[in-house]
């Protein structure tokens, strides 16, 4: 496992009811998980018709780490979206994130 010299927080949203049904509240967001994980750049992206750009970091944490699909990250103060589940293995487990700028 790579050194884990980054401080993460997991943000995770219970669904909303009603007229939003199906979307997140993400408004009323808990931290399931504060803790060390390796950050890794893998690589930008931008997004068609609009002037926005994005950072897509890997990130390892140690095995027993809650991270589910629909979280969010905070990585040095910026809000990430997981992109996909972790992936375990024996040493840890790795996921993919992103974060967006711009509009």
């Amino acid at each position: 496992m790579r050194a884990l010299k980054v401080r993460v927080e997991v943000n995770r949203a219970e669904l909303a009811v009603g007229a939003c049904a199906g979307r997140r509240h993400w408004e009323g967001a808990r931290v399931v998980r504060s803790g060390w994980a390796s950050i890794q750049p893998e690589g930008t992206c931008e997004y068609r018709g609009r002037k926005a750009t994005g950072a897509v970091q890997m990130v390892s944490w140690p095995p027993d780490a809650d991270v589910e699909a629909v979280d969010r990250l905070l990585i040095r103060g910026v809000l990430h979206e997981v992109q996909g589940g972790p992936l375990p293995w024996r040493f840890g487990s790795f996921l993919s994130s992103m974060s967006r700028r711009g509009r």
